[in-house]
């Protein structure tokens, strides 16, 4: 799935609105799937994390 060059500058123009001073060029957005994978992974690892509830003790329960 490549990017069209209006897909690209459409994608900028918004990001440099939203963000001021981020001064962000159409040549430094590309498609980098590993990259994409990688944040998703270290997002979802951290939140997870984070929403562990360590005040709880660890219950048992077995089915009888």
């Amino acid at each position: 799935m490549e990017l069209t060059q209006a897909d690209k500058k459409a994608y900028v123009a918004r990001l440099n609105e939203e963000m001021p001073g981020l001064d962000l060029c159409v040549e430094d957005v590309s498609l980098n799937m590993a990259r994409r994978q990688f944040a998703k992974n270290t997002s979802n690892s951290g939140l997870g994390k984070l929403s562990q509830n360590d005040v709880r003790k660890n219950v048992v329960r077995r089915v009888i």
